[in-house]
């Protein structure tokens, strides 16, 4: 007996399914005692001799009405991913939507294996000298490093004499203005600006520029930063493996001399 019982007609069915023609030109199924009206040709599926044990099976693992168990498969299989790509456009939209209401700005996603553009922010960032004025605040506005910071990692990193910052007045009351040394061993650079604060990061940047006469850009300097700290990370790494691999040299040749006295 076929798992599947089609009817031709749907008004002989005793389940309250009844055909009705669209004003579109197509046929629905409503179901008069619940109200639920359905496109697709309901059918029944004969579970007379089965036990209830086995209407999850038989549910599971039969054939749609008019299909192959191959085309049902693969009807399965695309709507499971249409319903999944649905959520995805789903979220995003939501996502995007929560942005714009908070205002916030989201840039647009790049394709795989392409790198997102820009924005002219980035590309100003990227061209800015070592001592250029506007360094600090993007440096804050991007989360990069800041002239101070940056010049501590390369006084650590190089094992450089400490750094000794001074502070000295220069302006009035009305226009306050501030001078900053910075000094490290023999090497010095000063800085001026409107406040302790900017006048230390100006001298920071004159002190970065001095370390580094080749580099012509503070972003260059940022990238130096990370390759310096990959070598120094590998560096560790290979030097730890090397003491490893010494301590299993020395824990072998115990167990050879201890195999050695034993015989």
């Amino acid at each position: 007996m076929s798992d599947v019982m089609s009817s031709d007609s749907l008004q002989n069915m005793d389940d309250g399914w009844v055909r009705v023609p669209h004003n579109s030109g197509r046929y629905c199924y409503f179901h008069s005692p619940s109200g639920y009206i359905t496109w697709s040709e309901p059918y029944k599926l004969a579970l007379e001799d089965a036990n209830e044990a086995d209407w999850e099976r038989l549910v599971q693992t039969h054939a749609p009405l008019g299909c192959t168990p191959s085309h049902a498969s693969a009807m399965h299989v695309a709507s499971s991913a249409e319903a999944s790509h649905q959520v995805q456009r789903s979220n995003r939209v939501e996502s995007q939507t929560s942005a714009s209401e908070n205002g916030e700005v989201q840039a647009e996603s790049a394709p795989p294996g392409e790198y997102p553009a820009l924005t002219e922010d980035q590309l100003a960032f990227r061209s800015m000298a070592i001592c250029d004025e506007r360094v600090l605040p993007m440096c804050v506005a991007m989360s990069e490093s800041t002239p101070i910071s940056l010049l501590n990692e390369f006084v650590v990193s190089r094992e450089l004499s400490p750094l000794m910052y001074t502070e000295t007045s220069t302006g009035t009351l009305t226009h306050p203005q501030f001078k900053c040394v910075v000094t490290s061993g023999s090497l010095s650079a000063e800085g001026f600006a409107s406040t302790k604060k900017d006048a230390r990061h100006r001298a920071a940047q004159a002190l970065l520029e001095l370390l580094n006469p080749s580099v012509a850009t503070y972003f260059e300097l940022l990238e130096i930063k990370k390759v310096e700290a990959d070598i120094r990370q590998t560096v560790k790494h290979a030097e730890s493996l090397r003491k490893k691999s010494s301590k299993l040299k020395s824990r072998v040749k115990r167990r050879i001399a201890h195999v050695h006295s034993c015989n």
